[in-house]
């Protein structure tokens, strides 16, 4: 069969139709209705030949015309900012800080204040703090003590107290340093 005999029907479709919904399915179907003829078998030619009767009557917008742009503000981008700025009226607004309760970060066992050992408050320089404190304090005294290994960066050249913490280890990945620490943090007695 020869789709386009539907042609004629096709663009008498289109012309009623709003071009800016319609699909090829709605095309097919409302064509379906019109003719006796089983159509699903000519899914896509009939396809081709709506695109093709689309062309002829809303004709593409030819892209080789260009649009002047708008003309370029002479003020600098910076003081363009500041007036947008001062001109935005929907401008989001800053959100409100928390106050942060200490009874419920002394609840969290992340935030939590612990007790250190001797061995771990020599280095720190601290007798309390958080695990987090302990854990910033490790490595402000390994930069200190330059015993950061130069060719792999997650790895620590243990000194002597180092080696005290960390059970006689002369090498010490950082991402099992908390394991060693933990051992040497007790809680705080209760109040």
């Amino acid at each position: 069969m020869d789709v386009q005999q539907f042609k004629p029907q096709i663009l008498e479709i289109l012309r009623v139709a709003d071009l800016d919904t319609i699909t090829s399915k709605n095309v097919r179907s409302q064509l379906q209705e019109r003719t006796d003829e089983p159509l699903g078998d000519y899914k896509k030619p009939l396809n081709a030949l709506i695109m093709q009767c689309l062309d002829e009557i809303n004709p593409p917008v030819p892209t080789s015309e260009k649009t002047p742009s708008p003309p370029k503000s002479s003020a600098p981008a910076s003081k363009r900012k500041t007036e947008a700025d001062e001109n935005d009226k929907s401008r989001k607004k800053p959100a409100k800080k928390r106050v942060v309760d200490k009874s419920t970060l002394e609840k969290n066992p992340f935030t939590k204040t612990w007790k250190l050992s001797d061995t771990l408050a020599s280095i720190v320089g601290e007798s309390e703090l958080s695990r987090p404190g302990v854990v910033k304090m490790i490595w402000k005294y390994i930069k200190e003590n330059d015993l950061q290994d130069p060719n792999k960066k997650t790895d620590v050249l243990c000194d002597d107290k180092l080696r005290t913490l960390f059970e006689g280890a002369e090498r010490m990945n950082c991402f099992t340093m908390n394991k060693y620490i933990s051992k040497h943090l007790s809680s705080l007695p209760t109040e």
